[in-house]
């Protein structure tokens, strides 16, 4: 005998075959049928549908209360970080084009081995930068 189960998407029963299987929820499958979870997987990862929530009010209050988090968790960073980003709109360090590890061009981010020395800054690629902090853990203030 072939059991049943109503999706609770599409409302219509159907047989478990055509569920995905779930270790979290009691029943064993997910509520949803495949042909549902594959549509609502492919809106989700729409262009238009990112877009969509990058400029929405919630995700810019989200983002605003978790740098704010971020500011009263780490103020000394915070403001040497301000510190290097004036003194590179105002000329006194120049962002290069290209990354000091790999020599590869594009943006470069500033990289502080010392936040004793806020404006001694190595510019490195997104790539090398993460590669660093995994391997490496930088100076932070001493009081």
């Amino acid at each position: 005998m072939i059991t049943l189960i109503p999706c609770s998407k599409c409302n219509t029963t159907k047989p478990v075959d055509f569920f995905y299987k779930s270790t979290i929820k009691k029943g064993g499958d997910t509520g949803e049928c495949k042909s549902c979870v594959i549509e609502r997987v492919k809106i989700a990862n729409s262009k238009a549908h990112r877009r969509a929530w990058f400029t929405s009010e919630k995700f810019k209050k989200e983002k605003c209360e978790r740098f704010k988090k971020y500011v009263a968790k780490y103020p000394e960073r915070h403001k040497i970080r301000l510190q290097t980003n004036r003194a590179v709109n105002s000329g006194k360090l120049v962002r290069p084009d290209y990354c000091v590890e790999c020599n590869c061009e594009g943006f470069v981010e500033a990289h502080h081995d010392d936040y004793n020395k806020p404006l001694s800054v190595r510019w490195l690629c997104k790539k090398c930068h993460g590669l660093w902090h995994r391997h490496n853990t930088p100076i932070y203030q001493t009081h």
